[in-house]
């Protein structure tokens, strides 16, 4: 049975500024539920661990250089993460996909973000 899945970015929101030190980890997290509203979790009808779940960034002041990286489910229901190395600061596009592939349910969303240089207090 497919249903659609409904991906809701939690960390950073679209539209949002990160200040950073350069190399820092920026963590990604998304919540992932059904179109149902059903939630995912572990050992679940909707189990998360057979979700692939993964954010393809682009680095649009950088001439589209882009990045992907894989989201697990960390524990929380319907909640997966992700991190990567802010090497480069300016602004982000991410394409985040979903899928079950037991189920065929997919999902996807776009958001924009910006990471800054932290400045020291």
């Amino acid at each position: 049975m497919s249903q659609p899945l409904i991906i809701q970015p939690l960390s950073p929101l679209s539209g949002e500024t990160v200040f950073l030190e350069k190399g820092s980890e920026l963590t990604l997290a998304v919540q992932i539920t059904l179109g149902c509203g059903c939630p995912t979790c572990a050992g679940g009808r909707w189990d998360a661990s057979r979700f692939r779940v993964h954010a393809y960034l682009e680095e649009v002041s950088k001439n589209g250089k882009s990045h992907k990286i894989i989201l697990h489910y960390s524990g929380r229901a319907s909640e997966f993460k992700g991190s990567f190395p802010a090497n480069s600061f300016g602004k982000y596009r991410a394409e985040i996909t979903a899928s079950d592939p037991e189920t065929g349910s997919a999902g996807r969303c776009y958001m924009d973000f910006s990471i800054k240089k932290q400045h020291p207090a």
